[in-house]
């Protein structure tokens, strides 16, 4: 019935995917028929008095309550959030290199979505050259290079060329022209050089292409590949492909370097010039390092990356997947991948949603974002309470990255007239309470509340003592007698169960009496500091209950009637609106802030 995610799972992942959810009135959402269609006659165009600006338009959608432009840089994605009476939007470009993805998506009052096909704004700069070919004579003397044009749309006008030695950095050659062709004579056989060749036009250029003018050593072979054999571990098979330079003339052979821990230096077996795969013998004792490299008749050619073979047996490498941060400033909100959407093997997928945290109705928006992005923001979440989920798909299934509460224009702050002391001592001032008298304390709120359904986020801090209790679905039978659900931060659980240790906890109560079995429990989270002061968020819906510290969820009951059946506590459903805080024990020390109920 109960799951936990620790801060370090929240690292397991590497895909997004982004919802947002603004408020409409029941009558608007009546009235508001939906939209069937992307908009039509979608233009993007450059401004003639600004190349760097977008203009976008589109013709207005029926039914359609809102829109969201989206435009993909290439490393950023931006979804902006347009009113329905808008058929246009301005976009502050950022460079003459950079190539545009937009669309624009008509969402109706239900949240559904219907967009445009992309439409791609190339560059005005031109990319890299194409078909480069660098001919170095047999005596090595002179290099004769040809290139094409970019590929871009933005066409090249001119080609900066800088052809200069590795020895000592002279330059033999710098010029511009729009000539796709460069010959140098007068090379010293022995040596490397460098080449660097620039297209431009007027508005810059974008991508140099860079060459190592190689020497009489053969360049590195590529994609190396060990793998032993599945009928004899002893075994194992080298693959590689020919190097892209021979230096001058042709490659007398090829030579396959192995190394266990316990070697200084590799051993070094000859193979014949024509081979590209041999099998060599690897006992499964150890592990190896694997290098190959390609000779001529006037050098030893440069060696391969190191390949590692594992024994057989030992662990594998874990997908590297990319880390996900939820901010949010004002109502814009950021979602950074660590690492490119797309770079996880596991999840490919990147999908951010914004929604409402305890409504399904009202504004919502959801995008997978583009591959390669490293940061989507939407522009702007309008005001209420509303719920940021960050998740990962992929060939295997789903995994929750971040979750992130977001209370826009305090919707729902708790002032102090708001709140009452049912037992024990507090200090409560203005949104602030205190509960740090060292004592049980009770604190509730008295503010009527018509559903039991509800997101109730609070700083807190435990200042002293084993830990402290968030109250929900509460209610107040005759004075201290509190009827209702507390989430538990209790770090002092292993004191009562010290095979269980440290732990996050849900229990009842009935009439003033806790059950002393907790009806759900979840281990400490890795890496969560006890007395750091953290943003602890409880939602209840219907017959499920989650908490998130720090955006994070690390609690979560699938049922909550489920839950209370087990555990065997014989204490009715809690069914009150009430929200509130505990403390226990003489050492029991906490507080809270910027507490909002919605």
């Amino acid at each position: 019935m109960v799951k936990a995610t620790t801060i370090a799972a929240r690292f397991a992942a590497g895909a997004v995917a982004v919802t947002a959810i603004a408020g409409l009135t029941a009558g608007q959402a009546a009235a508001a028929a939906p939209a069937a269609t992307a908009p039509g006659a979608f233009k993007v165009a450059r401004q003639a008095a600004d190349v760097n600006t977008l203009d976008v338009s589109w013709k207005t959608v029926p039914g359609a309550v809102r829109y969201t432009v989206t435009i993909f840089d290439g490393v950023n994605q931006f979804a902006y959030d347009v009113p329905a009476t808008q058929t246009a939007f301005t976009f502050k470009g950022n460079g003459n290199c950079t190539r545009y993805r937009v669309n624009v998506a008509s969402v109706d009052a239900a949240g559904t979505r219907a967009a445009t096909a992309d439409t791609i704004v190339n560059p005005l700069a031109p990319g890299g050259i194409t078909g480069l070919q660098v001919n170095r004579s047999d005596d090595g003397g002179t290099v004769n290079a040809t290139w094409n044009a970019p590929a871009s749309a933005a066409k090249a006008t001119n080609y900066s060329v800088l052809f200069r030695s590795l020895t000592d950095g002279s330059v033999l050659v710098q010029r511009n022209s729009p000539d796709t062709t460069e010959v140098v004579p007068g090379l010293e056989s022995a040596r490397s050089y460098a080449m660097e060749i620039v297209p431009s036009n007027q508005y810059g250029s974008c991508a140099p292409s860079k060459v190592l003018v190689r020497g009489p050593q053969p360049s590195a072979p590529t994609g190396l590949s060990v793998v032993r054999d599945s009928n004899d571990a002893q075994l194992a098979t080298v693959s590689w492909k020919t190097p892209t330079w021979t230096g001058y003339g042709p490659l007398t052979k090829y030579q396959i370097g192995v190394r266990n821990p316990a070697q200084k230096n590799p051993t070094w077996t000859d193979l014949p010039v024509g081979a590209t795969s041999a099998q060599v013998k690897l006992p499964n004792s150890s592990k190896w390092s694997v290098w190959v490299r390609a000779v001529n008749g006037n050098a030893v050619g440069e060696i391969s990356k190191e390949y590692m073979l594992e024994k057989p047996g030992a662990p594998g490498t874990a997908a590297v997947d990319p880390k996900v941060r939820i901010d949010e400033l004002e109502g814009v909100v950021k979602v950074t991948f660590d690492g490119p959407v797309g770079s996880s093997a596991a999840y490919p997928t990147m999908n951010v949603a914004i929604a409402g945290t305890t409504t399904d109705n009202g504004f919502k928006e959801s995008q997978n974002a583009y591959n390669r992005a490293q940061t989507f923001t939407f522009d702007k979440v309008p005001c209420g309470a509303y719920t940021v989920v960050v998740t990962g798909t992929g060939p295997n299934g789903s995994a929750e990255f971040g979750r992130k509460m977001i209370n826009r224009c305090q919707t729902g702050l708790v002032a102090a007239d708001q709140w009452k002391l049912v037992f024990g001592k507090a200090s409560i001032t203005g949104n602030n309470v205190d509960m740090t008298a060292g004592n049980e304390a009770r604190v509730i709120s008295i503010l009527p509340r018509t559903s039991p359904d509800m997101v109730y986020s609070t700083q807190a801090t435990l200042v002293s003592g084993s830990g402290y209790g968030i109250w929900t679905r509460a209610k107040v039978v005759n004075g201290a007698a509190v009827s209702g659900y507390t989430f538990q931060y209790d770090p002092g659980y292993e004191a009562v169960n010290k095979s269980f240790g440290k732990a996050l906890l849900l229990r009842v109560w009935n009439n003033g009496s806790e059950c002393g079995n907790p009806i759900a429990k979840v281990k400490w989270p890795a890496g969560l500091d006890v007395n750091a002061t953290h943003q602890v968020t409880v939602v209840t819906k219907g017959d499920s209950l989650y908490a998130t510290i720090d955006g994070i969820k690390m609690f979560d009951v699938v049922s909550l009637k489920g839950a209370l059946a087990d555990s065997k506590c014989n204490m009715p459903e809690p069914t009150g609106s009430q929200v509130g805080f505990r403390t226990w024990s003489t050492s029991g020390k906490a507080t809270f802030r910027n507490t909002t109920i919605n």
